[in-house]
């Protein structure tokens, strides 16, 4: 078998013999189902697939890949699916488990998720400042190195630093080198922001609805860099991802609103960006039925309609 690359299953040959093995009747009485691998997922290295015959109930079974000579295996996966025709059915198909590697990038991700979730409940932002701010340098060429694309965490992050702007910016502004102010900070968390987006973060539901919540947060509490526009364009690109949700929709105008509304002014290319985003939103409103998004457009209208002055 080829060496394990970054905590991933080693990318075996086809045909290389493989094991599911569990227990029954007791944790003495244990089954081993002998076959060989068909193949491993090597797009995100998710699944393995083998062709051992197994029986009903063996589900989180142990699957191990065993060398030629029978001397040593190694743990590759958890049984998750077995062939429809059982044992020796000419219609069965290969079965399937759970790649052990992603499981324990999940094991990483809830861990990760707690750590952000038990400081914040005691006041404490470091761990969801260092999650926004350091895991997307953690990349490899198959996504994030240790956890995959998961962004669980990444959302308890953004939910904390929403909460709590000025700790998470004072957090943020120290993980950065502590040299500025709480202002340097903010702006950390926003560039960090852009950067998951370009990960493709923001399709998650959960994470787009705490990164809107987030922008608006360090808006309101006049945190950041007023005139950095790639955050807008994050809003915007949250917008059209999510413009089902009525949610997130009403957050991410209320956040655009509380951006503009800081810049005391309008930017004209900003302006037509923001109109062909919400123009099917405006297409809707005269449906009879009011709704956060209604409300919210019609705020984020009337300041517009008062921020006369342009500013670049």
């Amino acid at each position: 078998p080829a060496a394990a690359e970054h905590g991933h299953p080693a990318a075996a040959e086809h045909g290389h013999p493989a094991a599911a093995e569990h227990g029954r009747d007791g944790i003495d009485a244990i089954r081993t189902h002998l076959g060989r691998l068909a193949g491993i997922d090597c797009a995100e290295r998710l699944t393995v697939r083998y062709d051992a015959r197994l029986t009903p109930g063996t589900s989180g079974a142990a699957v191990f890949e065993t060398s030629d000579d029978g001397t040593s295996r190694r743990l590759v996966a958890m049984h998750r699916a077995g062939d429809p025709g059982g044992e020796g059915s000419s219609s069965s198909r290969d079965a399937e488990g759970l790649s052990i590697a992603d499981i324990m990038r999940d094991v990483a991700e809830i861990t990760a998720e707690r750590a952000v979730r038990t400081g914040a409940s005691a006041g404490h932002l470091r761990a969801a400042a260092s999650e926004l701010l350091l895991r997307p340098a953690a990349t490899s060429r198959d996504g994030y190195e240790s956890r995959g694309r998961r962004c669980r965490a990444g959302a308890a992050a953004l939910r904390a630093a929403a909460e709590h702007p000025h700790r998470a910016s004072r957090a943020a502004r120290d993980l950065s080198g502590g040299g500025g102010d709480v202002h340097e900070g903010a702006d950390a968390l926003l560039s960090a922001l852009e950067k998951w987006k370009e990960l493709s973060a923001t399709r998650s539901v959960r994470f787009a609805d705490a990164a809107a919540h987030l922008v608006g947060s360090l808006a309101r509490a006049e945190l950041g860099e007023a005139l950095r526009y790639e955050t807008d364009e994050l809003l915007l690109d949250v917008l059209l991802k999510h413009e089902k949700v009525e949610a997130i929709v009403s957050k991410t105008l209320w956040a655009l609103r509380l951006r503009m509304k800081r810049r005391g002014g309008v930017n004209p290319a900003l302006d037509r960006l923001i109109e062909q985003a919400t123009s099917r939103l405006r297409g809707a409103r005269n449906d009879g039925e009011e709704s956060s998004v209604h409300r919210e457009l019609s705020l984020l209208d009337a300041l517009m309609t008062s921020k006369r002055h342009t500013i670049a």
